[in-house]
């Protein structure tokens, strides 16, 4: 399960979409006053600000490969940043979070990325052994980063301070796809359909609002 040793970047699909990120609390504020803004801030850009990441999102809408592409931009930049990849459904609770870490006991903690993938695919019961290895990590290690993804029906935060509960994490949705990703995603498969006609279609039955979810996207276009 472990991956400390990858070395080569994952396969991405062929026609990734660059995604960003709305912050919790923005995302609040715009329910509670109405309008609709939104960050669109890149996961890469984040993790250099952000020591403490909590990324959200429904199923399909593509957590993992956007933690996925976040690990190969890391694994091939000049910041000198080393990913450290976690498959959390494969974890042993019996593990130390540490004992991924390896030869990279030795580096600045703040150099290493440990990306954890899927806290919504352990047993809920598994959570606060986990959480507390993680709170044990950061002890030990105060200034490593971590980004930790979960479906949002999962993961619980704190509603009166609209926080991670998980103590010096800051919460942040992913993005769903706009128009403008879905055409360019529609125009790179080169289609002989004009997307205008693609567009008509969806809006006849209902659908534009549910090809926002990458997953949905790729299995009606697949359809089309």
């Amino acid at each position: 399960y472990r991956q400390i040793t990858k070395q080569s970047p994952f396969d991405l699909p062929k026609y990734y979409i660059p995604r960003t990120l709305t912050h919790l609390k923005a995302i609040l504020e715009a329910k509670k006053y109405y309008f609709p803004e939104k960050e669109y801030r890149t996961l890469c850009d984040l993790i250099v600000e952000k020591q403490k990441i909590v990324l959200l999102g429904d199923a399909g809408m593509g957590k993992s490969t956007e933690l996925k592409y976040l690990y190969n931009e890391l694994l091939e930049s000049k910041e000198d940043y080393f990913p450290v990849w976690i498959s959390l459904n494969g974890h042993l609770l019996s593990d130390s979070l540490e004992s991924y870490l390896g030869d990279l006991l030795t580096i600045e903690p703040e150099r290493i990325v440990m990306i954890m993938d899927g806290y919504d695919e352990i047993p809920t019961t598994d959570h606060p052994q986990l959480n507390r290895q993680i709170t044990n990590l950061i002890l030990n290690r105060k200034d490593i980063r971590i980004i930790l993804s979960s479906r949002k029906n999962t993961y619980d935060f704190d509603s009166e301070s609209n926080t991670s509960k998980h103590e010096g994490f800051e919460v942040y949705y992913l993005n769903e796809l706009s128009l403008n990703d879905i055409e360019t995603y529609f125009e790179s498969l080169g289609g002989v359909t004009r997307f205008s006609d693609f567009e008509r279609e969806l809006k006849r039955v209902n659908f534009l609002d549910v090809i926002k979810n990458p997953f949905y996207l790729k299995t009606i276009v697949e359809l089309f």
